[in-house]
């Protein structure tokens, strides 16, 4: 679009659409509930929300970006301010500051975890969370499950999430669930 190419900007739409037709149909991005690529994801979605024009592109980028933002509010444990498994990709223990400086980006400090930790983007890059979401980084006053196919295929992906006022869980399966007897 920026440079009136029309052979890219179709070759690019059709990429973006084979993107979204693929993640929506699975409910989750390949690297499902990753904090590190659920991010990197994030930003790419960010940028291409800054940058495209056409209404029907901006419309599958808007849907890929609040799933984004779902994977972390779905999976955010607000009394430990962790990003609670199960994930398939995940390259720390706990969670860093810098994702509670995202969320706070992301919601322009309606969330706010008293964190100062601005990232190299921050100027440019605003990451809007949907206001909608913006409760489940706040408030967790009761237990709460969250149950998702990860993976729609044979066998299925299943992630189940338990997040309780005390602890968190996370826990991913195959179903349908086989138990083999002790050889």
């Amino acid at each position: 679009e920026m440079y009136d190419l029309a052979d890219l900007r179709e070759y690019a739409t059709g990429r973006l659409r084979r993107l979204h037709e693929y993640t929506m149909k699975e409910g989750a991005f390949t690297e499902y509930n990753s904090p590190t690529y659920t991010v990197v994801s994030l930003d790419a979605l960010t940028q291409l929300r800054n940058d495209i024009r056409d209404p029907a592109a901006l419309r599958m980028v808007d849907d890929l970006h609040r799933l984004a933002w779902e994977e972390i509010a779905f999976h955010f444990h607000v009394p430990t301010r962790q990003w609670a498994g199960p994930h398939s990709r995940c390259y720390r223990t706990l969670a860093s500051e810098g994702l509670l400086a995202l969320i706070q980006r992301g919601t322009d400090g309606r969330v706010n975890f008293g964190v100062d930790k601005p990232g190299l983007l921050d100027h440019r890059l605003p990451l809007p969370c949907p206001r909608d979401l913006e409760p489940l980084f706040t408030e967790l006053s009761a237990p709460r499950e969250v149950v998702k196919t990860f993976v729609k295929g044979q066998p299925p992906v299943v992630g189940t999430t338990y997040l309780h006022p005390a602890f968190t869980l996370g826990r991913r399966h195959f179903w349908p669930f086989r138990v083999k007897p002790w050889q």
